[in-house]
């Protein structure tokens, strides 16, 4: 009889532990989308605000995007830039 409690507490645990990790990847995930949604909306005020002046855009929407700048506030993926890093 003891062994049917066992059981049924290890499998609630085991089903706790991953919910608890897929809240976590998913507000990871939620995190990465805002960032990533927010940079999108400081890039199209850059493209406004440059709109007249197609060089200056040019040279700031280039260091916004700037691969070492992305990779630092976590916007994207380390592992995408190992070439463009070693290009710098």
């Amino acid at each position: 009889m003891n062994w049917w409690l066992y059981v049924c507490g290890s499998c609630l645990v085991v089903t706790s532990v991953l919910l608890v990790g897929l809240l976590r990847r998913c507000r990871r995930w939620r995190c990465l989308a805002d960032n990533r949604l927010e940079l999108l909306r400081h890039l199209i005020d850059i493209s406004f605000l440059y709109r007249d002046r197609p060089q200056l855009f040019s040279r700031v929407f280039r260091s916004e995007i700037a691969a070492r700048k992305l990779r630092n506030t976590g916007i994207v993926a380390t592992q995408r830039f190992s070439l463009a890093s070693d290009a710098e």
